[in-house]
């Protein structure tokens, strides 16, 4: 029995990386199971790609230390504070509301998925979007009906969803849900189901909806039968919150009033005014400054007067730790803090943020295993991205490689074009076109003046076109390339169905740019070129790892 267990704890994690084991539930934690399992073999590979990437990238950083940098250090903390603010939410508002029996139920069900296929009979009160006439009560001995003409036929379940079934989607899926996970349907949907045996059609069983006749065909495991039982508890009490949408809202407000009232949070109105009052003179002198937005922490360094604020659990509070906590938010989120109610409705939310961080950590929270093992999730993600970031800002480019790159491109990339200089007399009318041809070819020299006189653009230039390389006004420009110096050509049909009379005024041959013109376009591309290889690299390094091992399920899709 020893060595059974030993066995499957062995081929249970999905990666060891450089020794350090990572198991299934931090994998089902990044990627879903649900996504796994429906997932190509190339998708799969693709998956397990980007997890060693990232698991290697976040553990390099920590190598060089970066998890001691002062602003990594900052972001977790802000981060964590959130995160015991939310599940102190979770604990004191949405488990009391959600109840025991429904919580029992998520422990028994959440470690299974269901495949189910359903029949659905609605009624004209439901929320389908276009509901048969028929009652509710109707609806229930239709369904009722169904439910005994499939007893002992189940194999015909299939053929009469899609006959039958009120759900729109049934005639192309037959009635096929799919996977299902215990907190995605509704309670008087899902609890029916996860009882049933395999191959046992349900009563019918009321939604929203209608009625439906359910028929689970598999079972398997989910992501969460792989947790730790504290990390599986949480697990459940977040798959229930659905069950509470409708009143979660609702119970937080009164809840935060409880508290504000319990905690006796106080604004001294004398001194918020004084604020309001200094703001507002702080304001007049920005005024045409150009500073857009509000920036808190700048303004309270001008106020002089030590001012206390607020007061809750009989503490006082000044401007100073009001900073603190707003520290991060950005300068227009602020509001116009026009009067005294401004100021509180944007201040106290602060103050109850506090509390219930307080609360957390009275109920030792931060000590639970999903919340460690939920921060360092967040952690791994901090050290992800500022590895990146350490990795493209280590790549340089100096003005020796941008020549380089210029001299060996310059005859593919860097040459202008040959162009042409066309002066152009255009008319609306072919009739006009012909007579102004004819004239121009009794005396060559009165075009300019024709062009003064009769084009219908740039009249004020005399029909003169800035020079434009081949490629570019359809057949004028076809007709232009072909012409001599002098030589006039026309007229030519437009294809806004004016016409044109042109004569070529100059050539002008291609030359090179100079590397001054693209110097800056050449320094982006090489940089991003370089910031591309770099991270290529690097990550070809960590896939490449003779150090990467994966456990027997997943070793078959790392290639």
């Amino acid at each position: 029995m020893f060595f059974l267990c030993l066995l499957n704890l062995c081929f249970s994690f999905v990666v060891n990386i450089n020794g350090v084991v990572f198991d299934q539930q931090d994998f089902y934690n990044k990627y879903t199971k649900a996504e796994w399992e429906r997932a190509s073999d190339q998708q799969k590979e693709s998956i397990l790609k980007d997890y060693v990437k990232r698991l290697s990238c976040s553990g390099e950083a920590k190598e060089m230390g970066f998890d001691k940098d002062p602003f990594i250090l900052e972001k977790l903390n802000t981060i964590k504070k959130q995160l015991l603010v939310n599940f102190a939410y979770e604990e004191l508002v949405a488990r009391p509301l959600i109840g025991k029996e429904v919580l029992a139920l998520g422990l028994s069900n959440l470690k299974e998925e269901v495949f189910a296929k359903h029949l659905l009979v609605s009624f004209r009160s439901s929320s389908l979007s276009s509901p048969p006439a028929r009652s509710k009560e109707e609806a229930y001995l239709l369904a009722s009906s169904f439910a005994d003409s499939l007893a002992g036929e189940l194999v015909a379940f299939s053929d009469l969803a899609k006959r039958v079934s009120d759900d729109p989607s049934s005639q192309k899926n037959s009635g096929v849900l799919g996977w299902l996970q215990w907190g995605q349907a509704p309670m008087s949907f899902q609890e029916p189901v996860w009882a049933l045996s395999l191959g046992e059609l349900s009563s019918p069983v009321l939604t929203d909806y209608g009625y439906h006749l359910v028929l689970v065909e598999e079972r398997r495991p989910s992501g969460f039968s792989f947790y730790d039982s504290s990390s599986y508890k949480q697990a459940v009490l977040a798959s229930s919150l659905p069950s509470i949408n409708k009143t979660l809202r609702f119970e937080a407000k009164k809840y935060d009033d409880n508290e504000s009232f319990a905690s006796n949070i106080v604004f001294y109105k004398k001194n918020v005014d004084l604020f309001l009052s200094l703001y507002g003179d702080f304001q007049k002198e920005k005024k045409g400054v150009g500073k857009k937005t509000f920036d808190f922490n700048s303004f309270v360094k001008t106020i002089n007067t030590r001012l206390l604020i607020c007061s809750f659990l009989n503490e006082d509070y000044g401007l100073a730790w009001l900073v603190r906590q707003t520290k991060g938010v950005s300068p227009s989120k602020f509001p116009k803090f026009k009067s005294y109610e401004d100021f509180v409705d944007f201040f106290q939310p602060f103050i109850l943020r506090e509390l219930a961080l307080r609360k957390a950590l009275a109920l030792e929270i931060d000590k639970e295993l999903f919340f460690s093992k939920r921060l360092e999730i967040e952690k791994e993600k901090l050290l992800y991205d500022s590895f990146l970031r350490f990795l493209v800002n280590s790549v340089s480019v100096d003005s020796s490689e941008v020549k380089q790159y210029f001299l060996m491109n310059r005859d593919q990339k860097y040459l202008d074009p040959e162009k042409v200089v066309v002066r152009q007399i255009r008319v609306e009318s072919p009739s006009l076109a012909d007579s102004l041809s004819y004239l121009i070819e009794k005396d060559s020299a009165s075009f300019e003046a024709l062009a003064g006189t009769f084009s219908i653009n740039r009249k004020s230039v005399f029909g003169l076109m800035e020079p434009f390389a081949s490629g570019k006004y359809n057949e004028l420009g076809e007709v232009a390339f072909k012409l001599k110096i002098g030589e006039v050509a026309g007229p030519i049909k437009n294809l806004d169905k004016t016409y044109s009379l042109i004569r070529l005024e100059d050539r002008i041959e291609k030359k090179h740019l100079n590397i001054k013109q693209v110097y800056t376009r050449i320094e982006s591309l090489l940089l991003k070129e370089g910031q591309e290889k770099i991270k290529k690299d690097t990550f070809n390094k960590y896939i490449n790892n003779k150090g990467v091992v994966f456990g027997e399920e997943y070793k078959q899709f790392f290639n």
